[in-house]
């Protein structure tokens, strides 16, 4: 099964469990809750309440696990780490419904808050453990069967892959692992030994997409230290995992983690540079300031809207494509700041003198009112309060020509706002932007949720006092 039907798997599964443990909870309430606080028992009836919920809330849940990443990597996620990324993302999510939902009640003992909040936990947490313990054991079931296939490629120089191969048949043969391509990245000649098609580092790539492979398994060594550290550049875009041999760990230069430690004879690198905890509340964090930001400006959302209509030709929102984590294309939506048909010979960088801005397209970016749809991204799970800013695929070749490490942002949600756009701003040709990103990239080495906040605020600054551009 390929990952997408894995993907589907999981969000109707979560769905599901989401309506249950609704609806076990509603019982519990009725039961212990409601009764004692009124003194008689009270019928167990599907009033408008409990249909409203069974609506929203497995909604709710959903948007939470597609935005912490739980739908990412579904064929190599194991029992545990579902286990553990489950529990926090619960928990939170629990925090979330208990005082949106829960607080407004009236009951006889401050105890009632406190056990509806554990049995809302416990009975989320265990339905929806459930369900997915399920898909995983029947994904286990197929990789041993043979059903599945992790498809592969190999790094390294001739003498390393032949060796590693020889070394590690076993492993390799009982993990379910279809080497479909190597890279080779000395010039040995002889490929007869390699039943896969073999090609140089420039290939790789090419060979990503053409074979679909998942995996990218380094087997080089510390000789190969500048074909690797452009290779990695390289595989994160592409959103492939990566495995490396211990003994490369010290000569990588991007920010990295291990899972896997003890089982494999290669380190997997995760692509997560926060703790699942840490990521969990980022994102709930978003998902509660976007919802706040569009009901509260809604006022003047409306005003703008009929201020653009009426002002231009064109529609009040546009969208352009964009490219977000690991390399993943999305559109992203702003209200249209310039005249219709901008851009007649291709894409094109605006300027503060820019005729193709409108009078309110120029009102509009300097208070960044413009990026306000920007919330409906954030909700979608496209991007992030606070993040280097998305770029067009047209911009990005561009840039990594001159600066290879630009691929290190796609690492991270791109955001409404980023440390780049506090300190330089809006970027007007390529070179602005390879500046723009070296700020960008101190803020990746030092995310944290201390950090968001204090470019929020400053953000916050820069609209109040007009000096968006």
């Amino acid at each position: 099964m390929k990952k997408q039907g894995y993907r589907i798997l999981f969000i109707v599964s979560d769905i599901i469990a989401s309506g249950i443990a609704w609806s076990l909870f509603f019982i519990y309430r009725k039961v212990f809750i409601e009764t004692v606080k009124f003194g008689v028992s009270i019928p167990i009836e599907a009033d408008f309440k409990f249909l409203a919920g069974l609506f929203l809330i497995p909604l709710f849940w959903f948007l939470i696990f597609n935005s912490v990443g739980m739908y990412d990597d579904i064929r190599h996620k194991t029992q545990h780490q579902n286990a553990f990324q489950l529990f926090y993302t619960v928990l939170l999510g629990s925090v979330v419904i208990f005082f949106l939902i829960l607080l407004d009640d009236t009951v006889i003992s401050y105890i009632n808050y406190y056990q509806s909040f554990i049995i809302l936990l416990i009975i989320q947490y265990l339905t929806t453990l459930i369900f997915r313990f399920s898909i995983i054991s029947y994904k286990n079931r197929r990789f041993r069967l043979k059903k599945d296939q992790f498809r592969v490629i190999v790094v390294g120089k001739t003498k390393n892959i032949l060796r590693f191969s020889s070394e590690n048949f076993r492993w390799i043969n009982q993990n379910n692992i279809a080497v479909v391509a190597y890279i080779i990245t000395d010039d040995a000649g002889n490929n007869s030994h390699f039943t896969s098609p073999v090609g140089e580092t420039k290939c790789l790539s090419a060979f990503i997409d053409e074979y679909n492979a998942e995996e990218v398994f380094i087997v080089s060594d510390s000789e190969d230290k500048a074909i690797l550290e452009s290779l990695f550049l390289e595989m994160y875009r592409k959103n492939v995992f990566i495995r490396i041999l211990p003994e490369l760990y010290p000569i990588i230069k991007v920010p990295v983690k291990f899972i896997d430690l003890f089982n494999a004879p290669l380190l997997l690198l995760s692509k997560d540079i926060l703790p699942a905890w840490h990521r969990s509340i980022k994102v709930l964090t978003d998902i509660a300031i976007s919802f706040i930001a569009l009901i509260t400006l809604l006022p003047l959302i409306i005003i703008l809207v009929f201020i653009i209509k009426l002002t231009s030709k064109g529609p009040v929102i546009y969208n352009h494509e964009r490219i977000g984590k690991n390399g993943r294309k999305f559109y992203i939506l702003k209200f249209r700041s310039m005249y219709l048909d901008s851009e007649p010979s291709g894409p094109q960088l605006s300027t503060r003198a820019d005729k193709r801005i409108t009078p309110i397209g120029l009102f509009m970016r300097k208070r960044r009112l413009d990026e306000i749809p920007n919330f409906i991204n954030v909700l979608k799970g496209d991007m992030s309060l606070v993040g280097p800013r998305p770029e067009r695929s047209y911009y990005i070749e561009q840039i990594i020509a001159k600066a290879p490490q630009y691929s290190k942002l796609h690492l991270v949600k791109p955001g409404i706002t980023s440390w780049g756009q506090v300190k330089f701003g809006y970027a007007e040709n390529i070179d602005d932007m390879v500046k723009r990103m070296r700020y960008d990239l101190v803020y990746i080495e030092n995310m944290s949720l201390y950090t968001d906040f204090q470019i929020l605020f400053r953000t916050i600054s820069i609209v109040l006092k007009g000096k968006g551009i």
